[in-house]
Parts: C-alpha cells; sequence; structure tokens
C-alpha cells in the first residue's frame, strides 16, 4: 500500500489531490484493483523472487478477472500499464532489480466496422442538402475525406472559405502550425460533391469552424445528428471508415 505513496511523492502529488484529475485517478483506481490480487504485503527488497513471483500472479489473476467481467482489451491494457509504471519507478528508483514480465493478452477478435451501404451514403448526401446547417456541412467533410470533427475544429475558417471558393473546392486538414498526432494527417481534401451539397459546405462549414472554438466534444453533435436520422450504429468515426471501405 506504502508504494503507491512513495511514487505520489515523488511526482509531487498530494495524495489529498489524487482524485482531482482522470489520470491520477485512474492510476490509483487500477492499483488498489491489483492490489485484491497481491497475496501479502511485502518489504521493498533487491532481487526478491518472492515479490516478483506475487507481483506477476496478481497481473495474471487480475487480468483473467477483468477479462471474464467483460472489460475490453484497451481497458486491461491501460488498466496494466498504469500499475508496471509504479513497479518500474519503485525498481529503478530503489535498484531492486525487479524483472516483471506480463503474459501476452489473448488475441482480440476482430469486429466488422459499422459502415455506411451505397443507398445510406445517397440518403446522407440527400438529406444535408435538404437540410443545410453547420453541422451538415462537417458531416459532408466528414464523409469526404475521412476528417474527424477534431481536425475541422482546428481549421482556420478564413483559409476554408478561400479553398472552398477555388475551381477545385478541397479543404486542407492541419495547415500551417496546426498541432496533428501524425504528419500525415496533414492532407488536402478535395470536396467532389455536387452542387448542392457543395454549397451547403461553402456556406456554413467556416461558421462550424467558429462555432466549434469553445466545444469541448465536437464529434457529439454530429453523433446527435446521425442517431435522430436513424443511421444506426454511425458516428463520425465511422464516416471515416466508410470513406476508407470506399477507397480500398
Amino acid at each position: 500500500h506504502g508504494a503507491l505513496g512513495l511514487y505520489w511523492k515523488a511526482h509531487g502529488i498530494d495524495q489529498d489531490t489524487v482524485s482531482d484529475s482522470k489520470g491520477t485517478r485512474e492510476r490509483d483506481r487500477y492499483w488498489h484493483e491489483w492490489l485484491e490480487h497481491l497475496s501479502g504485503d511485502y518489504v521493498l527488497k533487491k532481487h526478491d523472487t518472492q515479490a516478483i513471483d506475487a507481483i506477476q500472479r496478481a497481473f495474471d489473476n487480475w487480468q483473467d478477472e477483468m477479462l471474464g467481467r467483460g472489460c475490453s482489451h484497451e481497458t486491461v491494457a491501460r488498466g496494466r500499464s498504469a500499475v508496471i509504471a509504479v513497479i518500474r519507478w519503485l525498481s529503478q528508483e530503489y535498484r531492486l532489480g525487479w524483472h516483471i514480465e506480463l503474459k501476452t493478452l489473448p488475441a482480440k477478435k476482430r469486429t466488422a466496422k459499422a459502415t455506411l451501404s451505397v443507398e445510406e451514403q445517397r440518403r446522407l448526401l440527400s438529406l444535408i442538402a435538404e437540410q443545410p446547417s453547420e453541422t451538415t456541412a462537417m458531416i459532408a467533410v466528414m464523409l469526404a475525406g475521412g476528417v474527424m470533427a477534431s481536425e475541422i475544429k482546428r481549421m482556420d475558417p478564413d483559409a476554408v472559405s478561400r479553398s472552398l471558393a477555388s475551381v477545385y473546392p478541397y479543404v486542407a486538414v492541419g495547415a500551417g502550425d496546426v498541432e496533428v498526432k501524425t504528419e500525415a494527417r496533414r492532407r488536402f481534401v478535395p470536396i467532389v460533391w455536387d452542387t448542392q451539397v457543395l454549397e451547403v459546405v461553402r456556406e456554413y462549414l467556416p461558421r462550424a469552424i467558429e462555432s466549434l472554438e469553445d466545444t469541448a466534444d465536437p464529434t457529439a453533435r454530429v453523433n446527435k445528428w446521425l442517431r435522430t436520422r436513424d443511421f444506426k450504429d454511425i458516428t463520425g468515426h465511422r464516416l471515416r471508415d466508410t470513406m476508407a471501405s470506399v477507397a480500398t
């Protein structure tokens, strides 16, 4: 129990404020979940094989328990990483020489991602033309190039107005000094929809960018719009998957 306290202290975190942020709150929760599977208390000692064996068994049992109650592979991996980071820090800080080996997670079953059929894409584009708005302009661009709402949020509305007014309308993702996850995300996305949909994008996309400035979750409005138009299981991410399925 005291080991996590040493970790918090070394990282300048007051134990009374652990719940103040998601990261520390999650680490604390995962640590105590894992402790429930650790048999006994152990003093920090160098090359303590008994402690190492108990730690590894605790990880094995915790992993099995999480998978047994339906946790996703991502949740299990995130939990293990939060705990192993503390243990590895302890080993390094106190020169314990502990080498902890985690079992490989069982193979994850791949499930087909929901995407829009050709008929559904046609219905979506018809609705965009019939119901012009900031949200439908975003959806048209998201479907055109696998663009995410968070990427639209970071666009320059004036630059977008100019690029959409060009002979070959397009939007630039990650232009200039805009932050992107990877450099490959910087790209030009041609807007090749018919005239009616293109006009929706030209008129409303710059407004959408401005309205997203103070929006914490820009995808939420897109998901809500799709849900209320009976596009089952389709979200902003699924629009990207639809675009990818068409491109392959």
